[in-house]
């Protein structure tokens, strides 16, 4: 499953907003851009290595929306742009 629109988690004894995934940046492996695509619900060690259709999951420091200075450990899927 994964989160394409708005996404709220706990974290250290709080609720965050995280910020729209359209905001977090693209990455490149080798020759191949990727662009974040959304959330994926999973804890730390089953975020990692690639999905059925190609898209890379990576362990992602996310903004909150309430203070950018927060960063929130999440799963995020990077899919080929």
């Amino acid at each position: 499953m994964v989160v394409r629109g708005p996404r709220a988690v706990f974290w250290r004894g709080r609720r965050w907003g995280l910020v729209p995934i359209v905001a977090l940046g693209a990455l490149t492996v080798g020759a191949i851009g990727y662009s974040a695509y959304g959330y994926v619900p999973v804890e730390q060690p089953l975020c990692g290595g690639t999905t059925e259709d190609g898209c890379l999951l990576r362990w992602t420091d996310v903004p909150a929306q309430d203070d950018p200075n927060i960063l929130v450990p999440q799963c995020v899927s990077y899919c080929p742009q």
